[in-house]
């Protein structure tokens, strides 16, 4: 692995629209990438990884609940009643079975029924369990584009039945732990990227709420610490923060909130890889590109066999030899 370390955070997109072969896809390289940096033959003591699967949020982990750095409201109990129409004049009704849905900002076919008279309205009631199952939201501008500080915490969001995807999992030198992780990823919501980007900074920082890493100063003192950010995403923005939310539509505010936070990571020195899976947006690949460290650490793979050799290629990077003067 060559002289000093190398603190690696993969920010994977797990969204809805990684469901099936592309998530498996991922999985298969991700497992490539750390194989990669730590060989079964050992000699990776000093190399440390963390895993950030990202959605509209991030789950940091149940355990944390009570920390200083996280603000949780009080899980509670409410009605829902809503009126539905479960009785529609079919002789006024049509079916389009070539309608246009989408998952993730990704087009699909499906069946919707429209009605003329959809009959009277029936009041249908139910309880609805607004629990923490672990997702964060974003600090107000610019603190959601910044390393996070104790006077300002992170907002816990509530949900119902729709849950944040697998918790961040810690900077850590356990391989076992790493590719359990990686195996057991699963697809939750739809995709802001700056939540996946804000938190494996997060995961690499030495300040709150994780101190695994080496310092910056440590690092940009002339020690040979090697600090890089993996991000990878399948599609585009297709949710903005709402404070403490991230449930807007607006892309460009995402975009350029994904932009800002590529800038504010890559000045504390860390590097930063992007690679876009199967993404047919322009727009989208610039943004990943320019958020890359260089014009080498961006990749765009097509399928699932280039998506492998970008990460095989990203860890080759990072597990060069390094020499120290």
């Amino acid at each position: 692995m060559g002289l000093g370390e190398v603190e690696i955070a993969l920010a994977l997109d797990t969204t809805e629209s990684m469901s099936g072969s592309k998530l498996t896809s991922l999985k298969d390289a991700a497992d490539l990438l750390v194989e990669t940096i730590m060989p079964d033959s050992g000699g990776y003591d000093n190399v440390k990884i963390g895993i950030v699967p990202f959605g509209r949020y991030v789950n940091v982990g149940l355990q944390y609940r009570d920390e200083s750095w996280i603000d949780v409201p009080a899980d509670y109990t409410t009605n829902i009643c809503n009126d539905t129409y479960p009785n529609p004049v079919e002789s006024t009704c049509t079916t389009n079975p070539n309608a246009t849905c989408y998952n993730d900002g990704v087009p699909y076919t499906c069946s919707q029924k429209s009605c003329g008279d959809w009959g009277e309205p029936v009041e249908q009631c139910s309880t609805s369990d607004y629990s923490w199952y672990g997702c964060v939201g974003s600090r107000n501008h610019p603190k959601n584009v910044k390393d996070i500080s104790a006077a300002s915490p992170v907002p816990g969001i509530l949900g119902t039945y729709s849950k944040c995807g697998a918790p961040l999992t810690r900077l850590t030198n356990n391989k076992s732990e790493i590719s359990s992780q990686i195996d057991g990823l699963s697809t939750k919501q739809d995709t802001y990227i700056p939540s996946g980007l804000m938190w494996a900074w997060r995961v690499l920082s030495k300040v709150q709420p994780f101190d695994d890493g080496v310092s910056y100063n440590d690092m940009n003192g002339g020690a040979s610490v090697r600090k890089a950010i993996v991000l990878m995403t399948d599609g585009a923005n297709t949710r903005s923060p709402s404070y403490p939310k991230n449930s807007g539509y607006d892309v460009a505010e995402a975009n350029d909130l994904t932009a800002e936070l590529c800038a504010n990571i890559k000045a504390t020195g860390t590097e930063i890889f992007t690679v876009t899976f199967e993404v047919f947006d322009v727009e989208i690949k610039d943004l990943m590109e320019s958020c890359a460290s260089n014009a080498a650490s961006y990749f765009d793979a097509d399928n699932g066999a280039e998506l492998s050799a970008a990460f095989k290629s990203i860890g080759t990077s990072l597990a060069q030899l390094r020499l120290s003067k």
